[in-house]
C-alpha cells in the first residue's frame, strides 16, 4: 500500500493469512499453484482470482480508496515491470507480529465467505466490521 498509514490492511489467500500491510509497506507470500482467491480486509473487502503458476512470480497491489473514516482497499495483479516500480518506492517490509496470526482465523470466519463473492464479481455491498490495529514489526 502506498498511502493509509493508519489503517492495516489484512490479507489472505483463500483461508490463510499472507499477511498485512500499512502505509508505504508490502509483504511476500508463496503459494501452491492452482486457482486462489487473493483478497485484503481494510473497511470493505476486496478480490481477485488468481491462477499461480510454479517458479512464477506474481505482484499485487492494495489500492486505497477513500472510505467513511477509515480507508477501502482495492486489490490489483499487475504485471512485472509496474510491480518492480512499486517496490522500488515502498521500502519497508512487514511481518505479521503473532498478535495478528493470532486474530487471522476469527477474520477467516467473518469474512471468507464475502471474499469469494467479490472475487466472483459481486459487488453488492454488506456491512463490515472495523478491526482493531494487528500490529506489525519491520523485518531486520
Amino acid at each position: 500500500t502506498s498511502m493509509g498509514g493508519l489503517i492495516y490492511f489484512w490479507t489472505f489467500a483463500d483461508e490463510e493469512f499472507v499477511g498485512v500491510t500499512r502505509g508505504k509497506s508490502y509483504f511476500t507470500a508463496q503459494l501452491a499453484p492452482g486457482e486462489h482467491v487473493l483478497w485484503s480486509k481494510a473497511e470493505n473487502v476486496a478480490a481477485v482470482k488468481l491462477t499461480v503458476e510454479a517458479g512464477r512470480t506474481y505482484y499485487v497491489i492494495e489500492r486505497v480508496v477513500p472510505g467513511f473514516g477509515k480507508a477501502r482497499v482495492r486489490l490489483d495483479v499487475v504485471d512485472a515491470a509496474e510491480g518492480e516500480k512499486a517496490l522500488k518506492k515502498i521500502k519497508r517490509k512487514l511481518v505479521a507480529t503473532d498478535e495478528a496470526k493470532a486474530r487471522a482465523p476469527e477474520l477467516v470466519k467473518r469474512h471468507v465467505t464475502l471474499a469469494r463473492k467479490r472475487a466472483a464479481g459481486d459487488e453488492s455491498e454488506q456491512p463490515e466490521e472495523n478491526e482493531a490495529p494487528p500490529g506489525e514489526e519491520e523485518e531486520k
